[in-house]
């Protein structure tokens, strides 16, 4: 059963921004700290589950070319509580008794997981430069929000330098499974302040191991959200979203069509 519960936890939690307005704007040795919060609600056919997670991570500026900035990536902390199918489950990894939980095994992991990027200066562009070594685990990446994008999305914005208030264009990203496309509208701005809204689909087929385990899910999505922009450094504030989430799972011999409804927020500060 807990076999089960890990598999449809994964799913639950699966469900890219270009052009440019100005260069990026940091330094090396800066630290940008994130503060995620991922609440899902999900409709597994045969009950209901809620799952609510928050994770901080830091983004390291450890170097810097002529055309990019290098960051690393680490997951800091992470705390979840699951309510479904029956039964409840938590994790803390602040909590040393939480160790050697059942949910232990698959999120504890990602704290010792450190991944590099590499992030162009004028497009935004980016580029995984080293693999997470537990890519293959669990199918839940490092940061997951049911959008499709890498985590240093959750970072870095950068809006087309020709934009005005009202002005829209749109954006798509691809990666081996999953497509992502969006629209997004440049609502406002207050001095270096951008607030810029979105909307779109992610959708694709991820085959996945979770606890020796192979899963297919086939996801589609539709996204919505805001974000905060700072327009002199092209470093995100804070954002919203919501993951509306319908997903084909074939596991264990079994077809089952999950259906979730996902709300995140972000919080960035620089140090």
């Amino acid at each position: 059963m807990k076999k089960i519960l890990a598999i449809l936890l994964t799913t639950a939690s699966m469900a890219s921004y270009g052009q440019y307005f100005q260069p990026i704007n940091v330094k090396k040795g800066q630290v940008i700290s994130v503060v995620s919060t991922v609440n899902t609600d999900s409709d597994m056919g045969m009950g209901t589950m809620k799952n609510n997670m928050q994770m901080k991570s830091a983004f390291t500026i450890i170097d810097e070319n002529e055309k990019s900035f290098i960051l690393t990536a680490s997951l800091k902390g992470i705390k979840m509580d699951m309510d479904g199918m029956g039964q409840q489950m938590s994790f803390d990894s602040d909590k040393p008794e939480d160790k050697s939980s059942p949910m232990a095994e698959g999120l504890g992991e990602k704290l010792s997981t450190i991944d590099t990027f590499a992030v162009n200066k004028n497009t935004g562009l980016i580029t995984r430069i080293s693999k997470k070594k537990d890519s293959e685990s669990n199918g839940m990446g490092m940061v997951s929000t049911g959008n499709g994008s890498e985590p240093v999305n959750e970072v870095f914005f950068v809006v087309p330098m020709s934009k005005k208030i009202g002005d829209t264009w749109q954006d798509s990203s691809k990666s081996e499974s999953m497509t992502t496309k969006k629209t997004y509208t440049l609502v406002s701005r207050e001095k270096n302040i951008a607030t810029v809204k979105y909307s779109g689909v992610n959708f694709g087929s991820v085959n996945s191991e979770v606890q020796g385990t192979p899963m297919t899910a086939n996801i589609d999505s539709k996204l919505t959200g805001e974000l905060k922009v700072n327009m002199e450094t092209g470093l995100l504030i804070s954002s919203t979203g919501d993951v509306d989430n319908n997903t084909a799972m074939e596991v264990m011999g079994q077809n089952m069509n999950i259906s979730s409804k996902v709300k995140m927020n972000t919080a960035c500060s620089v140090q």
